[in-house]
């Protein structure tokens, strides 16, 4: 596995297989939590290119210019811009690993509370 820090994100193709890059969007703390090194480490595999969108670039670059990447894994924390992860979804449409429309729930204490009612 690749694993790159920071803002570059292109397609990148090893032998004939083709690489897919998953991408973590979070502010820092929560990137670099344990947890989220554990689940790093578990995808850890020759076709995946992992990159890690910068705190920095997240908090003030355009969506238009945050890296491509097939798949996203997005978390939610205080600080961070969620309309903008959900701008760059549609705007290059990866594959969601969590719901970010979702995570609005999450603001809401009674709407959350709400939510786990129904499963």
């Amino acid at each position: 596995m690749t694993c790159v820090r920071g803002d570059e994100g292109l397609m990148s193709y090893q032998g004939t297989g083709r690489v897919v890059v998953v991408a973590v969007c979070g502010m820092e703390r929560k990137v670099d939590s344990q947890p989220m090194k554990a689940i790093l480490v578990r995808l850890q595999h020759p076709n995946l290119k992992i990159i890690i969108f910068s705190e920095s670039m997240i908090l003030n670059d355009p969506v238009e210019e945050w890296p491509i990447c097939d798949c996203l894994i997005a978390f939610f924390s205080m600080g961070f811009p969620l309309e903008k992860a959900i701008a760059y979804s549609n705007l290059r449409k990866p594959l969601l690993i969590n719901d970010l429309k979702s995570q609005y729930h999450l603001l809401d204490r009674y709407e959350a509370i709400c939510c786990m009612g129904t499963f």
